[in-house]
């Protein structure tokens, strides 16, 4: 062996010494950089998840307020007393429109977190639009039928079911099971990542 070969042995050697720590510390902050925006994520769902939960509970909430309601379209068209019903059907649209916004970040968010998890917990994340469209769509049927008796009682009461929660406290609703569910759901995939921390 020459003095030429053994030289280029020991650079091979000197630029291996130095490219595994840096590819190792490449990899570490890659790592971090994932599972920190895993954590960030994480959170995010669960705090939205939460905050949803409490919204559709106060939207489906069966009591409502003079003024709720009142910034319906049409309703000055109406004869007083289906004009009050058809208020208080309406406030639960208003309720959940003033949270437009959280509905939305989290249809976005629901994106990113298949991107990190994959399809799991993305029916849960659903469940939050799916069970506000439920609503305003069964308040939308319930003012458009108001007044119409030929309309049968087990569908009206149905969709009166859908926008008020008529939950006890031993026996929740089926919407309130199934929002309730969800968290579950969205706790199991997100808490573990948040309790690493």
């Amino acid at each position: 062996m020459e003095i030429k070969d053994i030289a280029d042995i020991a650079q091979t050697i000197a630029v291996i010494a130095v490219a595994f720590p840096a590819f190792k510390g490449l990899t570490t902050w890659r790592d971090q950089t994932i599972g920190g925006k895993k954590i960030e994520l994480a959170e995010e769902v669960l705090i939205l998840a939460y905050t949803l939960q409490g919204v559709i509970e106060w939207a489906r909430h069966p009591v409502s307020f003079a003024g709720e309601g009142e910034d319906r379209e049409g309703r000055d068209q109406e004869p007083e007393a289906r004009r009050n019903l058809n208020d208080s059907y309406f406030s639960r649209i208003s309720r959940l429109s003033e949270h437009d916004e959280d509905f939305a970040l989290l249809r976005i968010s629901s994106m990113r977190f298949r991107a990190f998890f994959g399809e799991e917990g993305q029916e849960a994340l659903a469940a939050f639009g799916v069970t506000r469209n439920r609503v305003r769509n069964a308040v939308g049927m319930l003012i458009r039928r108001a007044g119409d008796e030929a309309y049968p009682q087990n569908l009206r009461q149905e969709l009166e079911d859908t926008i008020w929660d008529v939950s006890t406290e031993d026996e929740p609703d089926a919407i309130r099971q199934q929002i309730n569910g969800a968290v579950i759901e969205i706790e199991r995939l997100c808490r573990p990542i948040l309790t690493k921390m």
